[in-house]
């Protein structure tokens, strides 16, 4: 029988706990960003158990009628310019852009990755999804990069006696 022989090995258990102590900080400012964007708001990706988020579009929506569904968004002083405004509408959630003295509500979700747009950035006219990146024209919620295909949503939206108000005509663009 053949023998081995280790030699001296020394007592590493005092480092374990510094180890520790680093990976549970590291752990923590994951989970803090990724709480930060969202990417967490169903469950944590990859833990048994946990909901997985499905990507939007992938459930099954009513039809909508082509009727004019006129909401009330808000005074138009809650919107300023350069403002980024999360609002829901008829069951919809949406953000509301200010650009230019024009509004414009889009789909609260990215249609690509679900990411939330109201943690987005408005930059030249486009809006840009803080998930991947997906930029989005502004005007028709066509997709800029090639990140994505899909289009965003875009909702009508107008002023009624100092008052922005959606129009859930619900323009979805193809």
């Amino acid at each position: 029988m053949e023998e081995y022989r280790i030699p001296f090995v020394p007592d590493w258990r005092w480092l374990a706990a510094l180890v520790r102590l680093g990976v549970t900080r590291q752990v923590e400012r994951v989970w803090a960003e990724d709480l930060g964007v969202e990417v967490c708001r169903d469950g944590w990706p990859g833990v048994p158990g946990a909901r997985v988020p499905q990507p939007p579009g992938s459930e099954a929506t009513p039809a909508r009628a082509n009727a004019e569904e006129v909401h009330p968004l808000g005074p138009i002083s809650d919107f300023p310019p350069g403002s980024v405004r999360r609002v829901t509408v008829g069951g919809e959630e949406m953000v509301v852009f200010t650009n230019a003295g024009r509004f414009r509500a889009v789909s609260h979700r990215c249609p690509h990755a679900g990411g939330p747009l109201s943690l987005g950035e408005q930059r030249d006219g486009t809006i840009v999804c803080p998930w991947h990146g997906a930029v989005f024209g502004f005007a028709d919620g066509r997709p800029r990069n090639g990140v994505t295909s899909c289009h965003l949503n875009v909702y009508d939206t107008r002023v009624e006696v100092a008052r922005l108000v959606s129009v859930l005509a619900f323009r979805e663009t193809s």
